[in-house]
């Protein structure tokens, strides 16, 4: 199982949307996604464009004949766009190179096609930051994030939620092991790719989740609940 920046996404905004993913199942895209889609695009060209201003972009290659992007902005910074692939991750990332007082740092970028920073483009950006880790045995306590109109480029601490992404990628192990126990529709759903296929799928299973005014919460406790009153029944059963 591969967690790409695409899975993890997933996760943030909802825990089943993660499964589906992971077992590529085909949705229908909500304009609103579309229209986050085309304003990364935008983002990532504006970037550039940013970067480029500063000095010439040179195209390379990697030892696997990917092409890397390369930007140089000063003496000492690089910006690379590359295809990683290391243990748990496979993926395009875009990273900044810096050199400071002979000690090469990466520090990931993300772009995003909002208008605000969230938690879980924080939580994104340490992961990206984790893979750095495991690849270049050399990171940094912050990264940049890439975001608004017009084009804002903000430097994110995110220390704080480093020790969150294992266990993150433990527990979207759990998901896809036992999908079912995550189903519920949240607000999430709206301007999700899968509405169709989870609101058909609470309506099959009469799932608490249809009904709106009950929070999060209360159903995971209620399923909770119920779960231990089946294991009690076979166990009792079976004595």
């Amino acid at each position: 199982m591969k967690n790409t920046e695409n899975i993890i996404s997933s996760y943030l905004d909802c825990r089943y949307k993660s499964y589906l993913k992971l077992t590529s199942k085909n949705g229908e895209k909500h304009l609103l996604q579309e229209k986050y889609d085309n304003d990364i695009l935008e983002y990532t060209g504006k970037f550039k464009e940013f970067l480029i201003r500063n000095k010439k972009s040179i195209l390379v290659f990697d030892d696997n004949s990917n092409p890397v992007e390369i930007v140089k902005t000063k003496a000492n910074e690089y910006f690379f766009n590359t295809f990683l692939k290391k243990d748990v991750y496979e993926g395009t990332v875009i990273i900044k190179k810096s050199i400071d007082n002979c000690e090469v740092k990466f520090s990931p970028v993300l772009i995003i096609g909002e208008q605000k920073i969230k938690d879980k483009h924080k939580i994104l950006l340490a992961y990206y930051s984790y893979v750095i880790q495991l690849l270049f045995s050399s990171t940094t306590d912050y990264g940049e994030i890439i975001y608004n109109k017009p084009i804002t480029v903000k430097k994110i601490s995110f220390k704080r939620f480093v020790p969150k992404i294992v266990p993150l990628i433990n527990e979207i192990r759990k998901v896809f092991e036992n999908n079912d126990q995550y189903f519920l529709l949240n607000k999430h759903c709206k301007i999700c790719e899968y509405n169709k296929i989870c609101k058909q799928k609470a309506i099959e299973l009469d799932h608490l989740s249809l009904i709106t005014t009950i929070k999060e919460k209360d159903i995971l406790g209620f399923c909770m609940m119920k779960m231990e009153r089946i294991i009690f029944f076979w166990e009792n059963k079976i004595l």
